[in-house]
């Protein structure tokens, strides 16, 4: 009777005597097994091609090619090299089995053989076998490198470890830890031994000649059933340097008016450059909140600059303009024929962005079931294209809006996990009404970078600089950088739209701490006259007849109360 078994491995027997194949059958058939059986090499290699085993039992002596030649053929083919192969043989000579592990075999079991001694042989190698693929698995989902070694000796090493030492596993397998680390990094990586809950730095060089700062962690496992020691080794060579580099600029942002493409000198200015210089140092998840013309894009640009992504993608998506019926293959892609009108395979934002930044302008836009879409991968970086397979996508996330999130979550127009989860790092940027003081100097910026309108035939006076800063911009520096634009092509600004009055400039004035300096009334009174007098003049551009016709008074008596006053005038300058 047929034992009852959860097993699903696969073992391909090959062997030119059909006796010994049906003997092997019946008795792994009744432990549970899956079995395919082989006369000879040619027959077991079609086989094994199509139906790759978990296990192969290989007989040594047989007609044409032998069980080692074999074994040698399968180990050079990528789809079988990994699977473990047995000798069966009556030889019992040393020579014999020597040759068999050289081959790349794995055991070795001598004829007649008891059935017990069979079936430990084979379940002790799948299992060896089954804890091999879940390290792989596991090594190959991390981009820490891995490397696994026995008292020194080096046992396996993951691909991650390969590109960050850049030694390829095969040269390295067997030997001395010695041969890649310097005796600095031993001695690291023996105090580490000693302390496996701590962390170490360590400075050293990769097999190219450059310089690898890292950080490592040993830890002892059970490895193919030993106990060895295994190194987790972290690359943070560009995060030292951006670091250095963040420390640099932090010093200098007291006495700068810009960062990269950003002007401005305002304190709450140079608060923005700080916090940009922090979340470029993480690669955490960012929404960038702030109203229309602020800058927002410009603020997702500066930290993917000064980040260790500063030379990867950086994808702009306005979330806005993506409709329900293409979100899918917009963000994820899609493969040839996977829907009408699939003519070719189809890049998504996710795959364009990959290694970069992918900068979601917009973000309250989405809908919910959008949003649920996205938060998989932003959860994992996993996604599936439509009509192709799994992949997986190394892609930091920024966002920006307009809106408050916090609020679209208690109304229920966003969930709460897609919002917590792109909300680790936030930054708020200022709109323009609240750094008047930096409109001079998007002045100067916008005259740098726009020499193709002729600037040179045009001044931006004094008076016309105090204008723009009168005015509120609720569509912020998009909306001055529109007005100087228009300027330069027109040579009008549209003062009926841009110079509030001075009532308004003075009602700005009295949140100032105005009332807390307890100014007695006359005194008021004449600092409101003398500051109403000086905005209606420079709104006339010094022209005192003017002004004097406009506050209703006779010329002699504005004369006087100027010279009364004697406050400082801002002239026009002279236009060449």
């Amino acid at each position: 009777m047929k034992k009852q078994s959860n097993l699903t491995e696969n073992i391909l027997i090959v062997d030119d005597k059909p006796e010994t194949l049906s003997i092997l059958s019946e008795i792994l058939i009744e432990q549970g097994y899956n079995v395919r059986t082989a006369l000879n090499v040619d027959i077991a290699l079609k086989s094994a091609t199509k139906f790759v085993p978990d296990l192969i039992l290989m007989d040594v002596n047989m007609p044409g090619t032998d069980g080692f030649e074999a074994c040698r053929i399968i180990k050079k083919m990528k789809k079988l090299q990994h699977v473990p192969v047995i000798f069966l043989t009556g030889k019992t000579d040393v020579i014999a089995k020597i040759t068999g592990f050289e081959a790349g075999g794995v055991d070795y079991i001598t004829k007649p053989f008891a059935n017990e001694e069979v079936f430990m042989r084979i379940k002790t190698h799948l299992n060896i076998k089954q804890e091999r693929e879940r390290f792989y698995a596991l090594a190959e989902a991390t981009t820490e490198g891995i490397l696994i070694h026995d008292n020194g000796i080096i046992v396996d090493v993951n691909s991650a470890f390969e590109t960050i030492m850049q030694y390829k596993r095969k040269k390295i397998i067997d030997k001395n830890l010695n041969t890649i680390f310097s005796s600095k990094t031993m001695r690291a990586i023996s105090q580490c031994q000693k302390k496996q809950s701590r962390f170490y730095e360590i400075n050293d060089k990769r097999s190219d000649g450059s310089t690898l700062m890292a950080e490592i962690r040993i830890k002892s496992i059970l490895y193919q059933g030993r106990k060895l020691n295994m190194i987790a080794l972290r690359d943070i060579t560009e995060t030292k340097h951006l670091k250095r580099e963040n420390a640099s600029l932090m010093t200098s942002i007291s006495s700068t008016n810009r960062l990269g493409n950003m002007v401005g000198k305002s304190k709450v200015m140079k608060n923005v450059y700080e916090k940009i210089l922090h979340m470029a140092a993480t690669d955490e998840t960012v929404i960038i909140y702030g109203e229309t013309g602020t800058g927002k894009e410009l603020a997702a640009k500066n930290i993917q600059q000064l980040s260790q992504r500063s030379k990867k993608p950086f994808v702009i998506v306005n979330c806005a303009a993506i409709p329900d019926t293409l979100f899918e293959s917009a963000f994820f892609g899609h493969t040839k024929g996977s829907f009408t009108n699939a003519i070719s395979n189809s890049m998504g934002f996710f795959e364009q962005a990959n290694g970069g930044i992918l900068f979601l302008d917009e973000i309250g836009e989405l809908n919910k079931n959008m949003q649920a879409k996205l938060l998989r991968i932003i959860e994992n970086g996993e996604y599936i294209p439509i009509g192709g397979k799994k992949r997986r996508a190394n892609v930091r996330i920024i966002s920006a809006t307009n809106k408050n999130l916090s609020q679209m979550v208690t109304q229920g127009k966003m969930r709460e996990d897609f919002f917590h989860r792109l909300n680790v790092l936030n930054l708020k940027m200022p709109p323009l009404r609240e750094r008047k003081e930096d409109v001079p100097l998007l002045v100067h910026h916008f005259v740098e970078t726009n020499q193709s309108l002729n600037i040179n035939n045009r001044i931006i006076s004094d008076t016309i600089i105090v204008q723009l800063k009168e005015y509120q911009w609720p569509g912020n520096v998009r909306e001055l950088f529109n007005e100087l634009r228009r300027y330069y092509t027109t040579g009008e600004l549209e003062n009926a739209a841009y110079v509030s009055s001075p009532i308004d400039s003075f009602n700005s004035m009295l949140t100032n701490d105005f009332f807390s300096r307890n100014v007695p009334l006359n005194d008021a009174v004449s600092q409101f006259e003398s500051y109403y007098i000086d905005k209606i003049l420079a709104l006339h551009n010094g022209k005192k007849n003017e002004t004097a016709t406009v506050l209703g008074i006779d010329p002699r008596t504005l004369y006087n109360k100027l010279n009364k006053t004697k406050p400082v005038r801002i002239r026009r300058k002279k236009q060449s």
